[in-house]
């Protein structure tokens, strides 16, 4: 294994990055039962394990399953491929619409901005009766000190549109939470979001982006 990042929260939760070239699936398997072991002995009950070969594909085989993994269906942007010519046309217009609407991205790293992301994203998780996440925003800000989080949030004036918080390694990105006001979603500022998320991973030499996904039942 090339290169792991691990990311535990406090509700007992690890996620796990990794840049595999190892051609043996078995001594892979064995690598990963390895990690998850050790993350059990911190009370991390739940790990999330996400692994890119290096055509780009994730490598999934019985062993794997026989050993408790279980496959995800995940909605990956190749940044090197990414062109808005490439995108739905919903997209693209939502994209317009926030830069008409005059809209600003920023990357802060303030506490305060930490804190408005997790204020917002707990609103919209309120609003569908979902509960909200339990990351504080202490440890959003350490991990965006680190190198391991970045915070993207989209503003009209003083006014937060959209919020997104990723978690980062070399050459990744996986979306973590994220909340749109109703003016944001008016303006599509969530789409314009992460097409300027994604033009800003360009600059930090990171070639991919995880929005999330799902098992195979959890589909439809």
């Amino acid at each position: 294994i090339d290169q792991a990042r691990y990311f535990a929260y406090r509700r007992g939760i690890a996620l796990v990055l990794l840049s595999v070239s190892l051609p043996d699936m078995q001594v892979l398997v064995q690598k990963l039962e390895s990690i998850r072991s050790a993350l059990h002995k911190f009370g991390v009950s739940v790990v999330t394990i996400n692994s890119l070969n290096a055509e780009g594909n994730a490598p999934i085989s019985r062993s794997m399953l026989n050993a408790g993994f279980r496959p995800r269906f995940e909605f990956q942007v190749s940044v090197e491929d990414y062109t808005r010519g490439k995108i739905s046309s919903n997209h693209n217009r939502n994209i317009k619409r926030a830069e008409k609407a005059g809209v600003a991205v920023d990357f802060p790293q303030s506490l305060a901005a930490m804190q408005s992301h997790i204020q917002l994203v707990n609103l919209n998780l309120a609003n569908k009766d979902i509960g909200g996440i339990t990351s504080s925003a202490e440890y959003l800000q350490f991990l965006v000190a680190e190198g391991a989080g970045l915070l993207v949030q989209v503003r009209d004036g003083n006014k937060l549109c959209a919020t997104t918080f990723f978690l980062i390694n070399t050459d990744f990105a996986y979306y973590h939470s994220s909340g749109t006001s109703d003016t944001g979603k008016k303006d599509g500022a969530a789409y314009y979001l992460v097409d300027q998320m994604i033009h800003e991973m360009r600059e930090r030499g990171i070639c991919h982006l995880n929005l999330g996904g799902c098992t195979a039942d959890q589909l439809g």
